[in-house]
């Protein structure tokens, strides 16, 4: 009780926190907060038209400001955060795309270069990145992508990149 009230008073709204079975909760009426506004868009995305689709991405990268309630390692923390991770970069790796098809490929590298500077692990990106790169006729920056990729998977895992890196590699040359 003594915690319920104080979060309230710090809150200035006696409302803004719900308490049912005996758990507490934020009432999304009340309190906005980024991380349900960003997932919130990235499911309404399903059912929506490739334009309002564009709009919604784009929001939702905006509203990504980094990882989750960085400083706490709680385990429920530790999984929204990765959570919220994966479903920010599927979403800049889709806003990507539909650049792609308007033929916007300078803004899908940036996309895909924001993504890496997020996850400097996620190989999709890299490949993203590199086919871009291609498409631009900038084959060194494309093999660039390509050994920062290979450099960063073998460092960080001990691993070379999958099959599918290697395919979009060859077809740079």
């Amino acid at each position: 009780d003594t915690t319920l009230a104080r979060l309230r008073k710090l809150l200035g709204n006696n409302e803004a926190i719900l308490l049912r079975n005996r758990r507490l909760s934020l009432d999304p009426d009340r309190v906005w907060v980024d991380a349900l506004a960003f997932s919130r868009l990235t499911r309404e995305e399903l059912a929506a038209g490739p334009d309002a689709r564009a709009v919604r991405y784009k929001r939702a990268v905006a509203l990504y400001r980094g990882p989750f309630l960085a400083d706490d390692d709680g385990s429920a923390v530790i999984a929204a955060r990765a959570r919220l991770q994966r479903e920010f970069l599927q979403v800049l790796a889709m806003l990507g795309r539909l650049h792609e098809t308007s033929g916007e490929w300078e803004q899908a590298i940036q996309l895909y270069q924001h993504g890496l500077t997020v996850d400097p692990l996620g190989e999709p990106l890299y490949q993203l990145l590199m086919i871009a790169y291609r498409q631009l006729g900038r084959q060194a920056e494309a093999l660039s992508a390509y050994a920062r990729c290979r450099q960063a998977l073998s460092a960080a895992l001990g691993v070379v990149p999958s099959p599918a890196t290697e395919a979009v590699h060859a077809s740079l040359r």
